[in-house]
């Protein structure tokens, strides 16, 4: 290699994707944390709920959140804290979903094929109305810790990216 070579003597970019990943799920493990330390019973779920979702919303939003001005940084911030909410409320909602699923199952088997279709409208039906519900309420409640932290996570992003 040579100096006329592409490339030599340009700096290195990182992976803006993985940054926004890596920097996304440390940013969740210090809330658990917080939360953790605050309120020992509960206060971890909402930085566990929110690592699988956050990292996958913020590997997909890592290069937008490189580019542009502030508003613009605001504008993926506030994407990020609203796909992260929603994806962590679908999780739990998945979860009490199984919980359901699970406890009908070891009550008794359906013996016909109608009850089978019954049990998955039924099924669909409690899904959606329970993630509606928490998307409002578990969302509010998330919204306060997750906006600052999507905020964070730009100025990060950013600053590891493009380095001053």
């Amino acid at each position: 290699m040579n100096v006329s070579d592409h490339g030599v003597g340009a700096p290195e970019r990182p992976d803006v994707r993985a940054v926004g990943a890596l920097v996304a799920a440390t940013i969740s493990l210090a809330i658990a944390l917080i939360g953790w330390l605050l309120v020992p019973d509960v206060g971890w779920i909402l930085g566990i709920a929110g690592i699988p979702g956050t990292t996958v919303v913020a590997w997909r939003l890592a290069p937008r959140a490189t580019v542009g001005g502030t508003r613009h940084a605001i504008r993926v911030a506030g994407e990020l804290a609203l796909f992260s909410i929603l994806v962590a409320d679908a999780l739990i909602t998945g979860l009490l979903l199984a919980w359901t699923v699970i406890g009908a199952l070891t009550a008794g088997a359906p013996t016909a094929p109608t009850d089978i279709l019954i049990g998955v409208v039924g099924l669909a039906l409690y899904f959606s109305g329970v993630f509606a519900i928490g998307a409002v309420f578990y969302g509010l409640a998330a919204s306060v810790v997750v906006v600052p932290a999507a905020l964070t996570w730009v100025v990060i992003v950013r600053r590891i990216a493009y380095p001053i």
